[in-house]
C-alpha cells in the first residue's frame, strides 16, 4: 500500500511540474506567457512594425509617382511626438511622416532637420499616423 501511495505521489508530483512548465512558455515558444517574441515599442523606444513596403503605395508617394525613381527622399521639416508613445512624425509639404529608425536625440531637438530615406507606405505600425519613413540620415536644416 505505502509503495503504491509513493508511485501516485510521484506522478502527481510530475503532472503538476509539467503544468507549471507548459504554463510558463508563450504560444509561439517565446517563453514570455503572452504569445509574442517582439518586445512593445515601450521596450524599444520607438515603433513595433511588421509587414512588407511592397503593399501598392500612395498616390502621394514620390516613389510611386516616377518623381524619384530610386524611392530615396529627402524631407524637411520639425519632428515632433506622435500620438503613441515612442513614435515620432514629421509634416513636410502635405504629407506626415512617421520617421522610423533614427535616434530619438537626432530628431527631437526642437529645430527644423533635414531627413534622408525611404518611404515604405505598405509598412503597418501601432503609432496610427503619418506615411512610414525609413530614415537613413539626419542633419540639421
Amino acid at each position: 500500500m505505502r509503495a503504491r501511495l509513493s508511485f501516485v505521489a510521484l506522478l502527481a508530483g510530475l503532472v503538476l511540474a509539467g503544468s507549471v512548465l507548459a504554463g510558463c512558455g508563450g504560444t509561439d515558444g517565446s517563453g514570455d506567457g503572452f504569445g509574442s517574441s517582439t518586445p512593445d515599442s515601450s521596450a524599444t523606444g520607438g515603433p513595433m512594425v511588421s509587414g512588407s513596403a511592397s503593399s501598392s503605395p500612395s498616390a502621394n508617394d514620390p516613389a510611386a509617382t516616377g518623381k524619384n525613381p530610386g524611392g530615396v527622399m529627402t524631407i524637411t521639416g520639425t519632428p515632433t511626438e506622435g500620438v503613441e508613445n515612442g513614435c515620432i512624425v514629421m509634416q513636410s509639404g502635405d504629407t506626415l511622416y512617421l520617421l522610423i529608425g533614427a535616434e530619438p536625440g537626432a530628431l527631437m531637438t526642437g529645430r527644423p532637420v533635414v531627413v534622408r530615406g525611404t518611404p515604405e507606405p505598405g509598412l503597418m505600425t501601432t503609432c496610427q499616423q503619418g506615411t512610414p519613413f525609413r530614415v537613413t540620415e539626419v542633419r540639421p536644416a
